[in-house]
């Protein structure tokens, strides 16, 4: 089954897009992926991507959750 996922934030600026994402995959907690793309010509040209799971609410430092 294929993850469920959701945009969170998007910044773009030039040929440069970040999109904030959030992935819940079937029995596993939830991942948030920062995507960083290079776009030219309407083309995504490079791809990078930073991916971290969301801890539970207890272990957070400060009450404003992830994102």
């Amino acid at each position: 089954e294929p993850p469920k996922g959701k945009v969170i934030h998007t910044i773009a600026e030039d040929d440069l897009v970040m999109a904030f994402n959030s992935y819940v995959y079937p029995q596993n907690p939830e991942i948030v992926v920062c995507h960083l793309l290079r776009v030219w010509d309407d083309e995504i040209v490079e791809h990078w991507d930073i991916h971290t799971p969301v801890p539970p609410p207890e272990e957070f430092q400060h009450p404003n959750g992830m994102y």
